[in-house]
This record gives C-alpha cells, sequence and structure tokens, in this order.
C-alpha cells in the first residue's frame, strides 16, 4: 500500500510538472506572436467621422491634411514637411511623427534631397503586389541590416482617389526599439507623394497611432490643371478598378493607358466609333484631357483613372 502512495505522488507531480511546461509554452508562443505582429489600427476612413479637424494646408503644393492637435509643422525643405508633439527632444530629433514628402517629375532621379525617397527604394516598394510581400531596402540588398530595412505590404486603403498600399517596417533604422513605420506612396500625374508616419516606442511624446492612421487617410491633393488639350499614346485598355478586393464584373469601360502606367477613359463622343479599336491595341489619339477632380458624377470614381480624354481625332 505504502508502495502504491508513493508511486501515485510520483505521478501527480509528473502530471503538474507536464502542465506547468505546458502552460509556460503557451505564454511564450503568445508572447513571440504579439512581438512580431504589428497589426494596423482600423479607424474610419471618412476623416469626417473622426475627431480631427483640417488644420494644415502645404504653402508649395496645396495639399492638405488633418492634423493632430498641439503639433509642430516643420519644413525641412519645399518637398518635405514633418509634424510631430512639441514635447519631443528637439536636440536629437522627434521619433514619432508625420512626414510627407513630394517628388516632382524634376526630382524623380534625385536621392537623398525629399525624405524617404530615392529611386532604387521607389521602384523595389511598388514592385511588391500581394498582401504580405516583402522587400530589403539596405543597401545592396545587405542580408546583416534586412532586420532594419524590411518593408512589408500590410493593408490596402484609399487615399484621395486612389488606392494605396501600406508598407510597413517594425524595426526601422536608427529609431528607438518598438518604433513602426507606416509608409504610403500615392502618385498622381503630377507628383509622386510619399506619405507616413513613425509611431511607438520610447521617444517620449508619442503619437497615437490610430490618429498618424486617421491623417494619412485625409490627405487630399489640390489639383492645378484645368482642362488641356494633349496628344496621347499608349494602350488601349479595359479600365482598372480602384477597389480590387472584392468580386469583379465583366463589364469593361475602356481608356488608354500611356507608357507610365496611368490611366485615362476615353470619351469619343455620341458620334465616335466604338469599335475602331481593340483591347491591346497602341494608339495615338489627340484631344481635350478633363482632370478626374473637375468630374462631378460618381460613375468614373469607381475607377483608377487621372481624368477623361474626349477624342477630338
Amino acid at each position: 500500500m505504502e508502495l502504491g502512495a508513493k508511486k501515485q505522488k510520483k505521478m501527480k507531480k509528473l502530471f503538474i510538472g507536464i502542465g506547468v511546461v505546458f502552460v509556460v509554452l503557451v505564454i511564450g508562443i503568445l508572447f513571440v506572436n504579439k512581438q512580431v505582429t504589428s497589426p494596423l489600427p482600423v479607424p474610419s476612413e471618412n476623416p469626417e467621422d473622426s475627431v480631427l479637424k483640417p488644420n494644415y494646408t502645404d504653402p508649395d503644393f496645396g495639399y492638405t491634411l488633418y492634423i493632430p492637435k498641439g503639433m509642430i509643422i516643420e519644413k525641412q525643405s519645399i518637398y518635405s514637411t514633418l509634424f510631430y508633439p512639441k514635447d519631443q527632444s528637439q536636440s536629437q530629433g522627434p521619433a514619432n511623427f508625420i512626414y510627407i514628402s513630394v517628388v516632382t517629375p524634376d526630382m524623380r532621379d534625385s536621392v537623398g534631397e525629399v525624405y524617404n525617397y530615392n529611386p532604387s527604394d521607389f521602384e523595389k516598394l511598388t514592385g511588391l503586389e500581394a498582401l504580405g510581400d516583402s522587400v530589403n531596402l539596405a543597401f545592396d540588398d545587405n542580408p546583416d541590416l534586412g532586420q532594419w530595412f524590411t518593408y512589408t505590404i500590410a493593408d490596402e486603403v484609399n487615399i484621395d482617389t486612389g488606392r494605396v498600399k501600406i508598407f510597413e517596417n517594425t524595426k526601422p533604422w536608427e529609431f528607438p526599439a518598438g518604433t513602426t513605420e507606416n509608409r504610403f506612396i500615392y502618385g498622381t500625374a503630377e507628383n509622386i507623394y510619399i506619405l507616413g508616419y513613425y509611431t511607438g516606442g520610447d521617444s517620449g511624446a508619442t503619437i497615437d497611432p490610430r490618429e498618424a492612421y486617421q491623417s494619412i487617410l485625409s490627405f487630399k491633393v489640390k489639383s492645378t490643371n484645368a482642362p488641356y488639350q494633349t496628344t496621347l499614346s499608349g494602350e488601349y485598355v479595359c479600365l482598372p478598378h480602384k477597389d480590387t478586393s472584392g468580386p469583379q464584373t465583366m463589364e469593361c469601360a475602356f481608356g488608354i493607358k500611356t507608357p507610365d502606367g496611368t490611366h485615362y477613359a476615353v470619351d469619343f463622343g455620341e458620334n465616335g466609333d466604338l469599335t475602331q479599336f481593340v483591347a491591346g491595341e497602341s494608339v495615338t489619339l489627340s484631344g481635350l484631357v478633363t482632370p478626374i477632380e473637375y468630374i462631378s458624377t460618381d460613375h468614373w470614381q469607381i475607377y483608377d483613372i487621372v481624368g477623361i480624354f474626349s477624342v477630338t481625332k
């Protein structure tokens, strides 16, 4: 009987030990998952539904932005502007901030002159396609530096009139531990806009990532283009939709895709022959371009276009 009691005690201790190990393993897995995932805040995509108010219009390019109250606005150059809490250290520079950079056509080949832009990084990021795709932006793709320079497509959202990918870096170079950068690239017929924010980490006064996210969603470009006459060359194509996440219909609205990837809807007028071209054909046409900002109807807003091209010849 005594031997049986000792055996039962040993078995009880064994089960308790296994249970403790199991609990430790579960806690460890949960901790690791918490460290490696960085879910984006998802407030309403409608800035008018948020507490933020429009309080900034860029004096050089005219874009507007909703930013949290109490922000310092720092113009680094005509091309780049930072927004950050006034209580952050000025000696070392802010570690939590929102930034807007404008890449004009004459700056497309520049390196280091526009904040967070160089042609190589731009091509690598815009070359990513699917959610979860990543790229190392370290010099020469150095794998030893990859942990600080890796950007991953975390989501896709609507900004202004475009559909924009979010590139996330959970360990940006030379920023305090725990900092995350979210970068957005929005292109128009005129400029490339590099938008983003750094949040989190031990940096004193921090920015709420939900407010930073809402600020970027509120970004709008002021078009300087009035309708204009031009000649366009490109491929005759079915126009792409802005939102490609849901079911796609078989209908096809035709337009022109220029060599730089820009799409224009095509209007041949009441007497135009819509059968004179076929999809995939190269065309050169002259006419009037009406920027999408000038179009009041909602019909064309579902397409990823910069304007309507009314053909004259």
